[in-house]
């Protein structure tokens, strides 16, 4: 009985040592097989970049976990994201008027091309008033210069008709320069109001501005 005792007390002296030391050997071993399994990228000395187990030997080149790099360079991007979101102006708030304007102009056109179609019906328009109005100011001109002549050939002496005529046409000229000037400001502003309504429309609806 007692030499059984002494024999298993033997044995368990023996066996812990070698369990000690095969435990110690696996952890080893894990612990290098999660290292290795972790890719390597490195850059050798002409800046290419490599990946594989190591780095190669005498390259000269750095070495970084490709794993850890890429942890890394994604939250450097998240940061730089977030940054940008806060920096980011907040939309100004169209007016409630310009929201009204904006809306009769959808209402209104359809598509640039009514823009341009409306613009070239009113311009031209007006433009055939000032026409008009120039080739009735140039014949009165003329007639004025033909009063201006006869008056000189009656030597000085008083032509009532010529006379109460040249003042019908001084009056007509000066009606008609004022016409013009009127008409040619209100061409310049109907060619500026729908240019403003093109562009608008186009920024409403998201199209690039071509004029």
């Amino acid at each position: 009985m007692c030499k059984q005792r002494l024999a298993g007390s033997r044995a368990r002296r023996i066996l812990h040592p070698v369990l000690g030391l095969t435990l110690l050997l696996t952890v080893s071993s894990l612990s290098g097989v999660s290292h290795a399994a972790l890719p390597i990228k490195w850059v050798d000395e002409h800046g290419v970049v490599h990946y594989g187990d190591r780095a190669s030997e005498g390259g000269g080149g750095r070495s970084v976990a490709a794993g850890r790099e890429s942890k890394s360079s994604n939250a450097a991007v998240q940061a730089g994201t977030a940054a940008q979101t806060a920096e980011a102006p907040a939309p100004v708030p169209v007016p409630a008027d310009q929201r009204r304007r904006d809306r009769v102009l959808l209402d209104s056109y359809s598509s640039v091309l009514e823009i341009d179609r409306a613009r070239e019906r009113t311009t031209s328009s007006i433009q055939g008033e000032l026409d008009a109005a120039q080739r009735t100011l140039g014949q009165l001109r003329t007639r004025r210069g033909e009063l201006e002549k006869s008056k000189g050939a009656a030597s000085g002496k008083p032509v009532p008709a010529a006379a109460a005529e040249l003042g019908q046409v001084d009056d007509l000229i000066t009606h008609e320069l004022r016409f013009i000037s009127l008409k040619t400001d209100q061409l310049q502003k109907a060619a500026a109001r729908y240019d403003a309504d093109r562009r608008r429309w186009q920024e409403i609806n998201g199209e690039v501005a071509s004029r």
